[in-house]
């Protein structure tokens, strides 16, 4: 095993991963790239293009599904506390999620993607999106397969950990992230909801798949499954925290306990529902495994989001990775080819 001290990013061999973004900007691959490299200390370089040359780093991109380990770092505060179990069925929290044969999920189905539940239940495109016909929709669902026996990415799950996170808490989900995880982390710039003085920094969204109300009423539900806004700075700051025992910006996230079990693999041996194969999921975290051909480690821990932004910390070598763009629908090539390129510049 590789210990922190062994590796160390070098500021100097980083050129190839800008280039890479740079160009593929300027190639009209992306329609605006973002890369962040930092330690847990510092950020080394952090550059961002548009289609005619560098822009701000400050802009706020639409993280998508990066909101899922932000919600399920809050989740693992609720377990440190002893208010949550993960082995608890979640009828315990929420009596009436038992609908439709559910009583045997449990919150570690919902953090590992492995609940079985139908993400369909909300397709009737002459429905009003509301929250609370969110939450209906999600606690009314049914199930694909028995919870624990095969995996199945799932953004429903995460509408259901808001609702647990509500119940345990005594607070709205988005409210307890804002005081217990944003605020320590020092993610000021994090929302469901961009404050009205920063929407001029907020990035349109290419390809955005919200037809009903478009982007404005998306950002009114509040989605713990991928509803998040945020900076390159702020995902830095929440990457350092896992680097730095736990410890955010302006407090504690969580204790050095509550890491090791979230940032460990969970379903190992668990197929997947399509076709088979095995992925590698800890609580809120995806798992690298050596056959994928990136060269990231498998000590390392990440999530994407469907916006095609990206986040992957390696504890290993004291690294922070941000990608950030805003089109829906990208492959990822280019994400892999430059996060390759910076785990290529460790020495």
């Amino acid at each position: 095993m590789l210990h922190r001290s062994s590796m160390r990013i070098s500021a100097s061999r980083l050129q190839p991963a800008f280039d890479l973004l740079r160009d593929a900007v300027f190639r009209g691959e992306l329609p605006v790239g973002l890369l962040a490299v930092a330690t847990g200390r510092e950020t080394l370089r952090c550059e961002a293009y548009g289609q005619q040359g560098p822009i701000g780093t400050d802009g706020i991109f639409w993280i998508a599904s990066i909101t899922k380990p932000i919600v399920a770092t809050a989740i693992m505060q609720m377990v440190e506390r002893g208010r949550l179990i993960l082995e608890d069925a979640v009828v315990r929290y929420i009596p009436e999620f038992g609908a439709n044969g559910k009583e045997g999920v449990t919150v570690w189905h919902l953090l590992t993607h492995t609940s079985g539940m139908a993400d369909d239940y909300w397709n009737d495109p002459g429905v009003e999106p509301s929250a609370r016909a969110d939450l209906e929709g999600a606690l009314g669902t049914h199930l694909r397969f028995p919870p624990g026996t095969q995996f199945e990415y799932c953004n429903v799950s995460y509408r259901v950990l808001g609702e647990i996170l509500r119940r345990t808490s005594g607070r709205d989900y988005w409210e307890y992230l804002r005081e217990e995880v944003l605020y320590p982390a020092g993610m000021d710039d994090t929302d469901f909801q961009p404050e009205p003085s920063k929407r001029s920094r907020l990035l349109p969204v290419h390809d955005f798949p919200w037809a009903r109300g478009g982007m404005e009423a998306f950002m009114s539900l509040a989605m713990p499954s991928g509803g998040l806004f945020s900076t390159a700075a702020d995902l830095v700051a929440f990457g350092q925290a896992f680097l730095n025992s736990g410890v955010g910006r302006r407090g504690r996230l969580l204790s050095a306990a509550a890491m090791r079990v979230m940032t460990s693999v969970h379903t190992e041996g668990i197929p997947r529902h399509d076709n088979g194969a095995v992925e590698h999921w800890g609580l809120g975290w995806e798992k690298a495994t050596p056959r994928e051909g990136r060269l990231v480690t498998t000590h390392g821990f990440g999530h994407g989001g469907m916006s095609g932004a990206y986040l992957w910390i390696e504890p290993d070598s004291d690294l922070v990775i941000v990608f950030l763009t805003n089109r829906v629908g990208l492959d990822g090539r280019v994400r892999k080819g430059i996060v390759n390129a910076v785990m290529a510049a460790l020495e």
